[in-house]
């Protein structure tokens, strides 16, 4: 017996069909039977997708990213109606890119020229065509991103078909990720002048103001408030100044703008603003000075920010007309200098301000004229420190003032900063 059958909607895997034969013995009667087996594989439709992204992995705003689509027919049965679907608002966002160019490579699938990206426009073919067996075409998708936000942005294809015979539905997705960097910008504030100053002295600050983004950034941007640090009406002779690639703002008097704000700093670049004022009448304490600086992305325009701050601590008395501190002298774990009185009276010590470098360790002992004034145990890097014993520095007259730590001092006298402050009242500096 040979039995032909064809198939058209059977489900993909191996079949199993048995015959079974049966008779009845002519002389007997007795009955008879058997069976046997066969299979066959049923081979299922099936189609596929790799989406390769072929630009750069990380791109800023501005750029073009380009997506590889291979789409096949895997199976073994005609694919009609084969589509690719590649929705990008779901990957950049609404808006925020064009679609450059969408082409694909010869073959019996076309491109649909209506692709905008944004549904109900996100197929990228026209649905209607057939793909044959073993037959792939490549689609090859251009995207201008513009106003994308910074991060790895997933994109994914899926494609589609029906089987000719079966009339299955197959279908099959593959993603693809690029990482947008966004704009940036930085900004580090640095005091230069000493760490404690009098009334009367000059506080400075380096800002360094650095684009740090992908993008060039425009109006960029500084603003710093002496008032908030200082008081109002305490300080004057404020001077801005920067190295050329900005311009500084000539009307700044310590609040607002430290610069014209009209102009770009290219990706990579950095300005150093210089800030410098002179202290009047400056409450004492520790002061916080905060640079604010910020810009927008050339391309994206989105708006970037960013504030570092620094300290300088004020000792609010006029320096002492004629006392001084001189002949520093470093010897083991100990730094010293002479405290001279030039005056007819005699005075107090009241505060000292002392910084020192790390690797001298903690302050242990400060002694005036032999006699021990404060003991303890001091962290680096500042301390402000509470006299107390003998602490009078007389007419007309001088005492070693020492300082002794954990480890050996260092031998430079920049690396230590110092202030005496007096019951007067006012403060001696080296």
């Amino acid at each position: 017996i040979t039995l032909s059958v064809q198939i058209n909607t059977v489900t993909a895997g191996t079949k199993g069909n048995t015959a079974n034969a049966s008779g009845t013995a002519a002389v007997s009667s007795f009955p008879v039977s058997d069976s046997d087996p066969a299979s066959v594989t049923v081979l299922p439709p099936a189609i596929s997708v790799t989406k390769t992204l072929t630009s750069a992995g990380s791109v800023p705003n501005g750029s073009t990213v380009v997506f590889s689509i291979l789409v096949s027919n895997s199976g073994d049965e005609i694919l009609n109606n084969v589509q690719v679907i590649d929705n990008l608002d779901t990957t950049f966002g609404a808006g925020n890119y064009s679609v450059s160019s969408a082409t694909i490579s010869a073959g019996s699938l076309s491109i649909n020229g209506g692709y905008t990206g944004s549904s109900p426009n996100d197929d990228l073919l026209p649905g209607t065509e057939s793909l044959a067996v073993g037959a792939s075409q490549t689609i090859t998708l251009s995207v201008d991103i513009t106003t994308v936000t910074g991060g790895t942005k997933i994109n994914t294809a899926d494609a589609s078909g029906t089987a000719a015979a079966s009339s299955f539905f197959v279908s099959d997705s593959d993603p693809a990720s690029v990482t947008v960097l966004p704009p940036a910008i930085s900004v580090s504030k640095t005091l230069t002048s000493s760490a404690t100053v009098a009334n009367g002295g000059i506080v400075s600050f380096n800002i360094v103001v650095t684009n740090t983004g992908a993008e060039i950034l425009n109006n960029v941007q500084v603003t710093d408030s002496l008032d908030d640090a200082f008081g109002a009406g305490t300080y004057s002779n404020v001077t801005v100044s920067t190295t050329g690639i900005l311009t500084a703002n000539a009307g700044y008097a310590g609040t607002g703008n430290l610069l014209d704000g009209t102009q770009s700093l290219l990706i990579g670049a950095s300005e150093t603003i210089t800030l410098s004022l002179q202290i009047d009448t400056v409450p004492s304490g520790l002061k916080t000075n905060t640079a604010n600086a910020s810009g927008t992305g050339a391309v994206s325009s989105f708006a970037v920010n960013a504030s570092n701050s620094a300290t300088v601590t004020v000792a609010g008395s006029l320096f002492c007309p004629a006392a001084t501190l001189t002949n520093f002298n470093q010897a083991g774990p100990r730094v010293s200098w002479d405290l001279n009185n030039g005056s007819a009276s005699s005075f107090d010590l009241v505060n000292i301000f002392v910084g020192w470098p790390a690797t001298n360790d903690n302050l242990t002992l400060v002694t005036l004229g032999g006699i021990t004034i404060w003991s303890g145990s001091a962290p680096p890097l500042t301390a402000n420190l509470t006299p107390w014993g003998n602490r009078t520095v007389g007419a007309s007259s001088s005492k070693t003032l020492v300082f002794t730590f954990a480890k050996n001092a260092q031998a430079n006298p920049q690396s230590y900063s110092l202030l005496v402050m007096t019951n007067v009242p006012c403060v001696i500096s080296p």
